[in-house]
């Protein structure tokens, strides 16, 4: 396996009254290979890489590999797994430089049936417990919060575009003035969702059919309904934007210029009832291309009352997690003007 790839976790003290007491928090480099998701590159005991990709739903550790590789590696095989019926549990260090934590994971006995290695960032439902990063690193003392916080700050293939940051935020982050505003949760879904009024504007025309909001991690897209969407091209059309839209490739759409773009503003409820307004240029939900054309990362949805907002997104806004109460934070970055490469 490669063994190249260098990982940091990153401990943040900070001191309070005086150094009374201590904050501690990890911090998780986030990178991009040669496709959309998000990796978190971890060493095992015996030094073997694991490229793993952090997921957000319905999940519990998971490692791509087999038993064997698995005990060759380093970890101790623990006997069935509890969460998977097709799979064995394993215990492993997980190390980089000189920190080193403790995790579970299974190995499916098919284990070409996950497309990746998983990282769980979600407890679930039910008497079994799921294994997870976050209790795993709280049951050690590695963090004191079992909260998670997301910063991206490009987009840019096969390289380092943000980090995961664990049990407490990184504060410089935020724009100056500002703070996290708490969003109410929505309670139709498992996880980590947020309520909305359903309102979504592309500059000034009105577009809606979403009844909940999620940001995602596991790829750039803002996935809105099909129809806000052919509204968008009308839209185009009227103000003579050239576009390539194909459908029949994964829903690809392209243009040759942003500069007529218009802003995208979704709405989200705050936990007071009121509405936070999520602001994103064209530059924020594009991506520039090899030969100067720019893809725009909107993806249709059908008969979905969900609306996904994905990781490219990110790049203006900090994003809280909260492990226990699946409530989700968000504050505006201090610098909001990247551009998506």
């Amino acid at each position: 396996m490669n063994k190249k790839v260098t990982i940091t976790f990153i401990f943040t003290y900070l001191s309070v009254l005086n150094g009374i007491s201590c904050i501690s928090s990890v911090s998780l480099p986030l990178s991009t290979h040669i496709s959309d998701n998000l990796f978190i590159h971890l060493y095992e005991r015996n030094g073997c890489l694991v490229n793993f990709v952090p997921d957000l739903n319905y999940c519990s550790n998971a490692v791509k590999q087999p038993s064997d590789e698995a005990i060759e590696c380093g970890a101790q095989d623990l006997g069935r797994s509890p969460f998977y019926s097709n799979a064995e549990e394993f215990a492993s260090t997980f190390s980089s430089g000189n920190i080193k934590a403790d995790l579970n994971f299974s190995v499916l006995d098919n284990y070409d049936a996950i497309p990746d290695s998983q990282l769980c960032f979600i407890n679930q439902p039910g008497q079994v417990k799921n294994d997870n990063i976050i209790d795993q690193l709280f049951s050690q003392g590695l963090i004191d919060s079992k909260k998670f916080y997301i910063d991206i700050n490009n987009i840019k293939y096969k390289s380092t575009v943000g980090s995961i940051d664990i049990g407490n935020p990184n504060y410089y982050l935020i724009k100056k003035g500002q703070g996290f505003t708490t969003l109410k949760p929505y309670t139709g879904n498992y996880g980590y969702y947020a309520s909305s009024n359903g309102n979504m504007n592309y500059g000034n025309l009105s577009l809606y059919g979403y009844d909940s909001v999620s940001f995602s991690i596991n790829d750039p897209y803002i996935q809105i309904p099909e129809f806000s969407l052919k509204l968008i091209l009308q839209d185009f059309k009227r103000q003579g934007i050239a576009f390539v839209y194909q459908p029949d490739k994964d829903y690809a759409l392209y243009v040759k210029s942003i500069q007529k773009l218009k802003n995208i503003q979704i709405d989200v409820t705050a936990e007071d009832g009121s509405s936070f307004s999520i602001n994103l240029k064209p530059q924020q939900y594009s991506r520039k291309l090899a030969d100067g054309a720019y893809e725009l990362l909107l993806y249709p949805t059908f008969y979905n009352s969900n609306l996904s907002i994905g990781y490219a997104a990110l790049q203006a806004y900090y994003i809280g997690f909260d492990f226990i109460e699946h409530t989700i934070y968000i504050a505006e970055k201090s610098d909001n003007d990247t551009i998506a490469q």
